[in-house]
């Protein structure tokens, strides 16, 4: 007996043996709860950039603007922002940064302003312990 007739069907059920169980991850869930009477958007990086520089924040397409409204936390209110955890989870060592802006504050000041300002509301940098001792969950309630 050849002995390629014999791998070819081994080959053939491991392929469809291994790809017959789907593979699926939990995904993490993150909670940011927001306090406040305004709309809120909350901006994640790796990196500190958006402390000295947060750019224009401003939707310039119907896409950017549909991202953020998608994004946006309404008042009194909590959202689940996987995209975030994943971000944790996928860098169990990193800090994230989380940065949160008002959105009135996006659609009324003009660029130039909005980035000499910088009107960040809250600000976070926490790792994957961090968020795990704070059960998955980051409060937003603005100071007086």
């Amino acid at each position: 007996m050849n002995k390629y007739n014999f791998m070819i069907p081994l080959l053939i059920f491991a392929l469809f043996y291994s790809g017959s169980c789907e593979r699926q991850e939990e995904r993490q869930s993150f909670i940011i709860q927001n306090n406040s009477s305004n709309i809120v958007v909350p901006v994640a990086s790796r990196w500190t950039i958006i402390d000295t520089d947060p750019g224009c924040m401003k939707p310039s397409t119907q896409q950017d603007e549909i991202a953020m409204r998608d994004n946006q936390i309404p008042p009194n209110s909590s959202k689940n922002m996987n995209g975030m955890a994943n971000l944790l989870v996928g860098y169990p060592h990193d800090t994230l940064y989380i940065y949160l802006y008002n959105r009135i504050d996006i659609d009324n000041m003009p660029c130039d302003e909005f980035r000499e300002k910088n009107p960040i509301q809250k600000r976070w940098a926490i790792t994957k312990s961090d968020a795990e001792s704070m059960n998955w969950t980051l409060i937003y309630t603005p100071e007086k």
